[in-house]
């Protein structure tokens, strides 16, 4: 909120630097919707959008028109997410890359991109339940603020706001995005540690811990969302302690927690059927890769959480 109460009204304010805000502004939109699944075209997108923001061969923008364009980066990044990882999942790996690209090369971008993320997304980026008070503990001033900081929008295909199924989908796609994010290595620098790959382990411990956020309905799908990324990724990083994460996910979606409460609910049948796929993946990955012949002989998925937990 300090932005557009900050640096966008500033250049608001000015009618020829609100001119060429709304024309650069253009141009990223443009270059982020041509956006295809070429290495060589990722990179040299790349390249043009941190000449936009921050020019080399011209005179640096003022300090308020840069923090606007980086705002204006960070909306643009999170609405393509919305829209073409919401259609395709396979549109969130381009997407990561530039927008990884942008995180090591443009100063102060970082915050300015997380805050986007956790504002179309809720408390599920952290991940927390969304509380019913401002962080200075003053109530929300109406259910409608409410609703919108918990990252529900108007729905694009009818009156009121976008259904459970739509708002799932939504945010698992800004998930994914920000899951591949974390799955890049980092060639030049380190990124702000919102960025690293250990954030992916503090947001799934986080989410398996939180009974809360289980009780959800878009919590399996947010958890497929993660395996489906990174899930091969983290136990090859994290091994065993890895698998005994996986194994609570296991019983949350099969047998139950807390008296058998099932993660998402009666309702979430189809997002559980795809974490048990995930976990499946995860752990034949483990198994191909394993010495041990009776966990290699293990048929079927419980009975190899079992082995694998020893």
């Amino acid at each position: 909120q300090s932005i557009k109460t900050g640096p966008l009204r500033a250049v608001k304010a000015h009618k020829e630097v609100r001119a060429k805000w709304n024309r650069l502004r253009r141009q990223i939109v443009l270059r982020i919707g041509q956006l295809t699944n070429d290495p060589v075209q990722i990179s040299g997108m790349s390249l043009q959008l941190v000449e936009i923001v921050k020019p080399s061969t011209a005179q640096p923008h003022d300090s308020n028109l840069y923090i606007a364009l980086c705002y204006s980066l960070a909306k643009t990044i999170v609405l393509q997410a919305e829209v073409e990882v919401s259609a395709a999942k396979h549109s969130a790996g381009p997407l990561a890359q530039v927008a990884f690209s942008l995180l090591e090369t443009l100063d102060g971008f970082a915050p300015i991109f997380f805050a986007k993320l956790v504002q179309h997304s809720g408390g599920w980026l952290i991940p927390i339940v969304v509380p019913d008070h401002d962080e200075d503990g003053t109530p929300w001033s109406s259910s409608e603020q409410f609703i919108k900081v918990s990252g529900w929008r108007k729905s694009t295909i009818g009156q009121g706001h976008e259904t459970p199924e739509e708002y799932a989908n939504r945010v698992s796609a800004i998930m994914r995005v920000y899951f591949s994010i974390l799955k890049i290595r980092p060639g030049q620098k380190a990124l702000d540690p919102m960025f690293q790959l250990p954030r992916f382990w503090t947001w799934f411990a986080r989410m398996v811990g939180g009974t809360k956020l289980l009780h959800k309905a878009i919590s399996p799908q947010l958890i497929y969302t993660a395996l489906d990324v990174l899930g091969v990724d983290a136990e090859n990083l994290w091994g065993q302690q890895w698998i005994e994460m996986l194994a609570l996910v296991h019983e949350g979606v099969t047998t139950g927690y807390e008296n058998g409460k099932l993660i998402g609910g009666k309702g979430s049948q189809g997002s559980r059927s795809r974490v048990l796929v995930a976990l499946e993946k995860t752990v034949l990955d483990r198994r191909s890769n394993s010495l041990d012949d009776e966990v290699d002989d293990s048929s079927n998925l419980c009975t190899m959480f079992q082995k694998l937990s020893v």
